[in-house]
């Protein structure tokens, strides 16, 4: 079985980028700087990746200098059962007037396949309600109503499902997944989310007993148009972090935190515009907080995992 494990890894190495690199930023998804703490985003077989309990709360002001400019707020949490990973998802979402609002409940199972190496599969399962308040809407002809126009509050409530698998193997991680899977391309609408597809690649690298250098590389789609980014983050003492992304003809992103008594984790992430907002924005804000609890017997394998915020 160990031999095989590196023709695994080889394999998803060449899948991940072939899944997504076909595929079509008219993300309906969220954009999260801090995407490394927040797989359960995206991708359900993080539920009960690591021992203990997980907690965390992020929330994101974008667009800064916009008026209504986008704001968002997640919860999750997750927890390592006797049956598997079990974790739950909450996101709550404005963007002018258009509300958002996310809730799913999370399973993954693991299996070891080797010393060192597991593969995990979940699922997500939930709902997702969307609203808008097209009361606010101007038309250039006031008098006259557009017989396409939307002149009340609409809302929809839908059920959405994602998918994912994810191989660790020593200090690698290797993923894909998809959120609303059941959603084609073509039948979205505004109330309906179309089927979106990730990639997820990520190495620790101990430089000494101090020092953990940990790049990432994200990959998204949303059916019409890819993004891609990649991050670094530098971890010290266990004590702090530094890092930087660079978000594909977007943004550059600066990273910073500090952890507390090895259990609590507060964050933050400034964007800075790049692309075709930079005129017009201030950047975007991000503060995160993260909790985990583990039972002492286990505690000391605690930083052993490449999922440092969590």
């Amino acid at each position: 079985m160990k031999k095989s494990v590196p023709h695994v890894i080889r394999l998803l190495l060449i899948v991940v980028p072939m899944c997504v690199s076909f595929l079509g930023i008219a993300q309906n998804d969220v954009q999260i700087s801090y995407f490394m703490a927040n797989e359960l985003a995206f991708n359900p077989s993080f539920a009960g990746a690591n021992e203990g309990l997980q907690a965390s709360v992020l929330a994101r002001q974008q667009w800064v200098g916009f008026d209504k400019a986008p704001a968002t707020q997640t919860l999750n949490v997750d927890y390592k059962s006797k049956i598997g990973g079990i974790g739950i998802y909450v996101l709550n979402d404005g963007l002018g007037y258009e509300w958002s609002t996310h809730a799913k409940f999370l399973y993954a199972y693991h299996i070891a396949l080797a010393e060192h190496t597991q593969l995990s599969a979940g699922f997500g399962a939930g709902v997702y309600h969307k609203q808008l308040d097209a009361s606010e809407f101007r038309y250039q002809n006031p008098i006259t109503p557009d017989p396409e126009g939307m002149y009340a509050t609409e809302n929809s409530l839908q059920p959405t499902l994602d998918a994912g698998i994810h191989l660790s193997h020593k200090n690698l991680i290797v993923g894909i997944s998809s959120t609303h899977i059941t959603q084609a391309f073509k039948k979205s609408d505004f109330f309906m989310l179309p089927r979106h597809f990730y990639g997820y690649l990520q190495y620790q690298y101990d430089a000494s007993q101090t020092i953990s250098i940990v790049p990432t590389l994200y990959i998204k789609s949303g059916g019409y148009i890819s993004q891609y980014e990649g991050n670094c983050n530098v971890y010290i003492k266990n004590k702090f972090w530094v890092g930087a992304t660079y978000r594909d003809n977007e943004s550059v992103v600066a990273l910073a935190g500090i952890i507390l008594k090895e259990k609590l984790k507060i964050g933050y992430a400034y964007d800075y515009s790049i692309g075709p907002i930079k005129p017009y924005s201030n950047g975007n804000h991000e503060i995160i907080l993260s909790f985990r609890f583990v039972p002492e017997v286990i505690d000391k394998n605690y930083y052993q995992s490449t999922r440092l915020f969590n």
